[in-house]
């Protein structure tokens, strides 16, 4: 009897895994939202490719937050949230131009200065079995850093790996020619952009303080 049952488990994982939707590299679509009109439920985008009528999408503003900038050890540290990190799932209603309509009325505010994007969401109502990594697009200051799906299960034969696809570090400079001894006292938290002693700051939920390094 229990050689009937196990038979009748692996019959059945081998239908499953049959059944389930094969994805690996980058599944998403990607686009800046470039104003919201929250009468109509319409988002101006930069691009409508990978989107379609009826597709669910992630509605999401990266950055907006604010920090502190003075040259103490409290730089970086957050001053304010703005609306970075606000998000929800939306459908899409219709497309015209670079103009999409959402089937519903948003349930948050959003700030475009922020670096708002849509993410398309492919759902995989019989499963998702991922073959190789499955990954995100790069974050380039507008749009990616983000994988989105939906899906009943999700089988791994392969990693899910977004590391390094989300905001960019800091970045080393190579360009200094000052005099570097032990009696120049090197240790502000941040320098004027064309300072030789400093580098650039790495991102987050603020964008890039200007100026600063």
């Amino acid at each position: 009897m229990k050689k009937i049952i196990l038979l009748a488990l692996a019959s059945l994982s081998i239908y499953f895994t049959q059944a389930q939707e094969n994805i690996s590299g980058i599944i998403n679509a990607y686009a800046a939202v470039q104003s919201i009109d929250y009468c109509t439920n319409t988002l101006q985008v930069s691009t409508v490719n990978g989107f379609a009528e009826g597709d669910a999408l992630i509605l999401i503003q990266m950055q907006g937050a604010t920090i502190n900038v003075s040259n103490t050890a409290a730089y970086g540290s957050v001053t304010g949230l703005g609306q970075a990190g606000r998000y929800e799932r939306a459908v899409i209603a219709a497309i015209n131009g670079l103009e999409i309509t959402l089937d519903k009325a948003l349930l948050n505010p959003y700030d475009t200065d922020g670096a708002v994007q849509i993410v398309s969401m492919p759902a995989y109502g019989s499963g998702a079995l991922v073959t190789d990594i499955l990954t995100a697009r790069p974050w380039d200051g507008s749009t990616g850093g983000i994988l989105a799906l939906e899906a009943s299960t999700i089988s791994l034969q392969a990693p899910i790996d977004v590391s390094g696809k989300g905001f960019r570090g800091g970045s080393a400079a190579l360009n200094y020619s000052g005099d570097c001894t032990f009696l120049s006292n090197y240790n502000d938290f941040a320098y004027d952009e064309a300072s030789i002693r400093g580098a650039h700051k790495g991102e987050g939920i603020s964008a890039i303080a200007t100026g600063r390094e």
